[in-house]
């Protein structure tokens, strides 16, 4: 699962740190607006990815290729988030911009290559604007289910411990076939998917009143992607590029950096922090959160299962 951050990314004093939990729900993106694209490949819709319907697909029949979103009006966006999608087994690169008249563009996310075919939140300092684009290019076409801006929701405390990350918290329903004497005549996947449970304490009862009744209505109405932590820490093992969060393009395992378009030594890193595993879900929940009084004080807990969709 992938997090990115652009290059220059510095978390705003505001925000909560980064070790806690990010929600993007239907209830914090923007939605109502309309679509436009450079391309679309014949059996394939371009407002597709404004549903979080994942059997329906965009898919640009050329190369680079836009998609673009107009909001109806003016608003503060600090994520995009893209489920349902090849951009990493195409090998493509991405980019996001801003604009407020449709005509002079802010990059605020440079271009990226994808390890993988994850879901992706991209992380990044707010912006205010109506007009949102995401840039494609190489040299096979991709698909993708859903794509989302909008400004998200933080947690107020980080998760201490006992997460099963959801990457490997694989469930897949097998059957098997035995003959009348036990012989073994082969398997049949019907399906395979991803679960966990988030597990939150010690949230201010202020806190879950604010923010916890608008993602209990989002999560009966749509799925949902959750970043578990989108921190940035320094490497210290080796560890497979599809393991690593992406951050202003460039990689680093155990101290050597690389360029993440040609996985080759880069010059310059960006800065002393490396990247690391990440957790990104996009799923469903088939029971609404509840937050239940702690007994200390005005504290409360909550745990928000998740099942989240297979991409293998």
């Amino acid at each position: 699962m992938t997090v990115i951050y652009p290059a220059s990314y510095t978390k705003p004093a505001a925000d909560e740190p980064l070790t806690h939990s990010r929600i993007a729900h239907s209830e914090n993106w923007l939605s109502g607006g309309t679509v436009s694209v450079s391309t679309t490949a014949t059996g394939f819709y371009a407002d597709a990815p404004t549903t979080t319907l994942t059997y329906e697909l965009w898919k640009p029949s050329a190369l680079p290729a836009v998609w673009s979103y107009v909001h109806t009006t003016e608003a503060e966006v600090d994520y995009m988030c893209i489920a349902a999608h090849t951009l990493g087994s195409t090998g493509c690169n991405i980019s996001v911009d801003y604009s407020t008249d449709g005509s002079s563009w802010t990059e605020v996310i440079g271009s990226i290559s994808m390890p993988n075919d994850e879901p992706i939140f991209a992380i990044f300092a707010p912006v205010t604007a109506d007009y949102f684009r995401l840039n494609i290019t190489g040299s096979v076409a991709p698909t993708i289910g859903v794509i989302k801006f909008g400004k998200a929701l933080q947690m107020q405390r980080p998760i201490y411990g006992g997460h099963s990350p959801v990457r490997t918290a694989r469930q897949t329903i097998l059957r098997s076939n035995y003959s009348e004497t036990g012989e073994y005549l082969g398997r049949s996947k019907q399906r395979t998917y991803h679960q966990t449970q988030f597990d939150w304490q010690n949230l201010s009862a202020v806190w879950v009143g604010t923010h916890w009744p608008a993602l209990q209505r989002a999560v009966e109405a749509e799925p949902f992607w959750i970043a578990w932590r989108p921190e940035r820490v320094q490497l210290t093992t080796s560890q497979n590029p599809d393991d690593w969060v992406v951050y202003g393009g460039v990689w680093s395992d155990a101290g050597v950096w690389y360029d993440s378009a040609t996985w080759q030594d880069s010059a310059t890193p960006i800065d002393a922090y490396g990247v690391r595993y990440h957790d990104v879900s996009f799923g469903v929940t088939d029971a609404v959160p509840v937050p239940s009084n702690q007994g200390v004080r005005d504290l409360m807990s909550v745990s928000l299962s998740v099942r989240s969709r297979g991409y293998d």
